[in-house]
């Protein structure tokens, strides 16, 4: 095995400075999931004695308005979705649709009157629905009974309901995972101080021709959410504000990137983060920061945890490996026969120092990412090798180790 991981390792590396990636990796989140979609209108108690008029999509074995949820895939992931001003959870219905048909839960806040309508009772509302739904899974005689799994929560949110989700997320402490589209920038000392405390993953989706909430806007609400693992920023070219909602409510069709596009990338893009940082793995930001989404977007990366992607391709014979740091960064990425766990003062090297070999990928540019496409012989189709980078930044951080099955 020496002689030909040596050989390999010597092809890839010498393929790394020339070759850009191509974008023909499989892309397994913008497609609809398994799952036949239910969903359910439940009226939930609010301030002042209203009821707000929420919706719960689910995997269905029939699908379809008032149907009965399907447990027998279960118990699943949740995410709660908080709206933009003016909408209701039925302007949302594709875009819950594509997230539970791949076997989640997803709590669609209700519609407030615009004087209730505000960021902290949006917030509050959402965390309150997150507290029924996962209330109703544990009660055997309720028809969600069992639904809902014990791992950590998403939450999405559209215009204001993203700038709500900087509440949010201090309000729930199993909500790992935020994707905001088109947000809102809530200027409040109780969101900033929501944003810079939270440690999670953010998402931030924007519309370069949004007039509403321009990228500049979207920016601010990045910028203050220091604490974070994770910051993903993309921006959809030729888009405008309304790319979220199942048609443009506004009237004005006028953004150059057609309404049906647009919603199909903020599916992809909303959904490949929650699977990526909750359920599925790093390998889903390839369909985010990656070569998926190559010609449609700009991207950026502000991670001191930077994910890693390993991608096979359909065609030719090659593999797509992607890293998300932080503007600046060194990176170094390693390429072992065998995997390993040994602690070091950057974490845990998961692969084998003996068999490794090592390429410098240089500094991180302003974007904060980098992607390569790496050729593999067919004579070492089949050889399984682990795949790991080390990012200096402020500390340093190691990636995770990924194990590749050579195509």
């Amino acid at each position: 095995m020496s002689k030909t991981f040596t050989s390999l390792a010597l092809v890839a590396f010498a393929s790394l400075a020339a070759l850009a990636p191509d974008g023909t990796s499989q892309q397994v989140w913008a497609s609809p999931g398994p799952h036949l979609v239910g969903w359910r209108n439940e009226q939930l108690p609010f301030v002042g004695g209203l009821t707000i008029n929420d919706r719960i999509y689910f995997p269905s074995l029939v699908g379809g308005a008032g149907s009965d949820p399907d447990p027998s895939a279960g118990p699943y992931p949740l995410a709660v979705l908080i709206h933009g001003a003016t909408v209701a959870p039925k302007d949302y219905d594709e875009l819950s649709i594509h997230v539970a048909s791949h076997g989640w839960i997803v709590a669609s806040v209700g519609k407030m009157n615009t004087f209730n309508e505000t960021y902290e009772n949006l917030a509050n509302e959402a965390k309150d629905l997150v507290d029924f739904v996962v209330a109703e899974s544990a009660d055997p005689s309720s028809p969600y009974a069992g639904l809902v799994w014990d791992g950590d929560y998403a939450v999405i949110g559209s215009s204001k309901g993203g700038g709500a989700c900087e509440l949010f997320v201090g309000l729930e402490p199993k909500c790992r995972a935020a994707a905001l589209m088109e947000p809102s920038h809530y200027a409040s000392f109780a969101a900033y101080d929501a944003l810079a405390a939270w440690d999670g993953a953010w998402l931030f989706v924007a519309g370069e021709l949004d007039m509403t909430n321009p990228p500049s806007e979207v920016k601010q609400t990045l910028d203050k959410a220091t604490a974070a693992a994770r910051r993903s920023y993309v921006e959809i070219q030729g888009a405008g504000h309304a790319g979220a909602l199942d048609s443009d409510t506004f009237g004005l069709p006028i953004d150059p990137m057609p309404h049906e596009e647009q919603l199909a990338l903020h599916e992809q893009l909303v959904l490949a983060f929650i699977e990526g940082e909750l359920r599925a793995g790093e390998d889903a930001y390839y369909e985010i920061l990656g070569g998926a989404t190559a010609a449609t977007v700009e991207r950026e990366s502000y991670s001191p945890r930077p994910p890693l992607w390993v991608v096979e391709h359909d065609a030719p014979a090659a593999v797509t490996i992607g890293l998300a740091g932080s503007a600046g960064d060194l990176a170094l990425l390693g390429v072992a026969g065998a995997p390993a766990s040994i602690p070091i003062q950057y974490g845990t090297l998961g692969i084998d120092p003996a068999s490794a070999f090592f390429v410098g990928l240089g500094t991180l540019d302003a974007s904060g990412l980098v992607e390569l496409d790496v050729p593999t012989p067919a004579d070492i189709s089949g050889l399984t090798l682990w795949v790991q980078a080390l990012v200096k930044n402020a500390g340093g951080a190691l990636t995770r180790a990924d194990a590749l099955v050579v195509p």
